[in-house]
């Protein structure tokens, strides 16, 4: 994200990105994703079941949230294969967002 602003006599521009708190939720065992409840965008709450996951042996794993958020990564749908560790979704804690930008400093200064 590009960026620019004046502050008195000096103008200042760069490049940067939002950045906030993230937790990538991972498949704890090997199986078949059943039914996936959250879509990119939805808030979700901490400990909200998020996924379900049915392993090889027919047990159950209900996927629960880490953390209150918004899905901004969904990396597995429905019925889809995951391992053990496999990356299902990212929520990301919108409330505390900052922007990091990277400043490169000029030889001169123009008015």
């Amino acid at each position: 994200m590009l960026f620019s602003f004046v502050y008195g006599l000096f103008h200042i521009s760069g490049d940067g990105f939002l950045r906030s708190k993230e937790a990538i939720i991972g498949s704890p065992v090997f199986g078949k994703v059943e039914d996936v409840y959250v879509k990119i965008g939805d808030n979700v709450t901490k400990n909200s079941i998020v996924a379900v996951i049915r392993d090889y042996n027919g047990n159950v794993t209900y996927i629960r949230s880490p953390m209150n958020g918004e899905v901004v990564d969904p990396f597995k749908r429905e019925y889809e294969t995951v391992t053990r560790g496999a990356s299902l979704l990212t929520v990301a804690d919108r409330s505390n967002q900052y922007f990091l930008v990277f400043l490169i400093p000029r030889n001169t200064i123009t008015s």
